[in-house]
């Protein structure tokens, strides 16, 4: 038995009785459930040992080989290239091919205690998790970061801590099923709450306690009222591992829309928005990386957007105003018969509740048809300084993007999903204190890179996973501390300098003629998957 589960085990009864009120089971019964819709981390088999290692992202060549980082020698010395072959890129890749390994079940920093994870940032305590940083103790979870004790949660963080099966929410304490939230304490089965306390099945709050379905209670009423749930919810659990999504309870009901449509005010005046401004650090960032400008980022879309995280466009069913839906949390599963705008939920907190008499009634098989005409599902989290997110949704205090997902603290980007305190990024998936990058993945500190995966601390790089210190390099696999580098091995700086050119140029002319460019950093050998 692996021993870290075994750990887990005990905290996952200790969590659950915080949470729910008293032990459920083991911690394995529930692995599907804890799991649900939430991205976990995907198995590859090494080449080295045979053994399972886990990755983050799916694009991997099927046929490429795979190491898991215990496996791999960051400072191995390679055979010099012949310096003569490297004509263009397919002489590049056939030179340098068997040196392409990609790399599974990493962590970096001051990591440990980790069991069937990858893409792990000084965290500890990481049980069949991806993307996990600066936290601890978390299992069956996406994308966290300064997490404590969360199970089956996703795209959480900064500071949530003993909840379960939570999605997109923030400052989350002692929570189950909250989504699309922030800063909630014992709360249940919520969407779209902010700075609530002691709420049950309730959705648009703001700054509300002791509510069910919106209704404000006693602190004696909404103490009933959760025991009962709980006790349903606790049954159901040990009877069948597992629960209702929030969004199953209201599949069998219409909301009354007739009822709703009353709450709107008058409709705000629209942003104005500037795409120049995300056109010109497109134009400048291709300019700095390629040596050649690029213009018209919706030419590129498709191509930027291929490895990143994709949006869909629905109406409010209360205004018709369009609503940005993200591929992000669990945005995706909520009903679109339920959709409302931000500005509206927060209309539905302040004006929507059930009937008092209805109290009574309220245990887990009627919430549906108690709550029906409440439920109204958001999808927003935009909060802080923001300014010209055009198409962009999930944004905390951010600027100029076109088309992207879950900005923070970031500036001037388009088609990229989760850019944290970084600026002038394009096409990139989760990149953390990152300038001037176009479609580069799960890394960290990166400077005028292209096509880098699982790095850190480079600069100047292209074709480039799992590095550490790389300045100027090009189809370097895992390797730190080189300079003007070709397939792991360093190049005077003059030869090197003339074959980058060489590649870059040939990039920039097939993106301007085609929109389009064939090779990325996860095809580069094999067949892609």
């Amino acid at each position: 038995m692996d021993p870290i589960y075994e750990e887990f085990n005990k905290k996952w009864k200790v969590i659950s009785k915080i949470v729910l009120g008293e032990e459920v089971g083991e911690l394995a019964d529930f692995k599907k459930w804890l799991t649900g819709s939430s991205r976990a981390a995907l198995e590859r088999k090494s080449s080295v040992s045979g053994k399972n290692v886990h990755f983050v992202l799916p694009y991997y060549s099927d046929t490429a080989s795979f190491a898991s980082m215990e496996e791999v020698d960051m400072n191995k010395k390679f055979e010099p290239l012949d310096i003569n072959q490297l004509k263009d890129m397919d002489s590049i890749i056939e030179a340098v091919k068997e040196r392409i390994a990609y790399t599974g079940n990493l962590h970096l920093g001051e990591s440990k205690f980790l069991s069937k994870s990858t893409d792990i940032v000084s965290s500890s305590y990481v049980y069949n998790s991806a993307q996990v940083a600066y936290s601890k103790w978390i299992a069956f979870s996406y994308n966290m970061e300064n997490c404590e004790y969360p199970f089956g949660c996703q795209n959480t963080g900064f500071n949530t801590r003993y909840s379960i099966k939570c999605s997109g929410a923030d400052i989350q304490t002692r929570c189950l099923e909250v989504h699309s939230s922030r800063n909630c304490q014992d709360c249940y089965y919520s969407n779209s709450l902010y700075n609530t306390k002691n709420c049950l099945f309730s959705f648009g709050l703001r700054n509300a306690v002791y509510c069910v379905g919106n209704l404000q209670l006693t602190p004696n009423e909404y103490s009933k009222v959760k025991k009962k749930i709980l006790e349903d919810i606790v049954d159901e659990l040990k009877s069948k591992k597992t629960l209702p999504e929030l969004e199953d309870f209201f599949v069998p009901y219409q909301p009354n829309l007739a009822k709703a449509k009353m709450i709107l005010g008058k409709p705000e005046t629209p942003e104005a928005f500037d795409k120049d401004i995300i056109e010109d650090a497109f134009r400048k960032t291709t300019r700095i990386i390629f040596g050649k400008e690029l213009s018209d980022l919706d030419k590129y879309g498709f191509w930027l957007k291929k490895h990143t995280r994709d949006i869909k466009f629905c109406k409010s069913v209360l205004s018709g105003e369009r609503i940005i839906v993200p591929e992000y949390s669990n945005c995706y599963h909520y009903p679109e018969n339920r959709l409302v705008t931000m500005p509206e939920s927060v209309l539905v907190g302040k004006n929507l509740k059930i009937d008092k008499e209805k109290i009574d009634e309220f245990d887990l098989k009627s919430v549906g048809k108690i709550v029906n005409d409440v439920a109204f599902f958001n999808c927003a989290e935009n909060f802080g300084v923001l300014k010209n997110n055009i198409e962009s949704e999930i944004n905390i205090s951010c600027q100029n993007f076109y088309k992207s997902v879950l900005n923070v603290d970031s500036r001037l980007g388009a088609f990229n999903f989760h850019g944290l305190y970084s600026e002038y990024l394009f096409g990139t998936y989760s990149l953390r204190k990152s300038a001037f990058c176009i479609r580069c993945y799960l890394s960290e500190n990166l400077a005028r890179c292209f096509e880098v995966d699982s790095s850190r601390s480079c600069s100047d790089c292209y074709f480039c996973h799992n590095c550490e210190n790389v300045r100027e390099g090009m189809f370097c696999f895992n390797v730190k501390n080189l300079n003007y580098a070709i397939g792991n091995v360093e190049l005077p700086k003059e030869e090197y300098m003339a074959i980058k050119r060489k590649v870059l140029d040939s990039i920039a002319n097939s993106l301007e003629n085609e929109g389009d460019y064939r090779l990325d950093v996860f095809n580069l050998v094999g067949k892609k998957n």
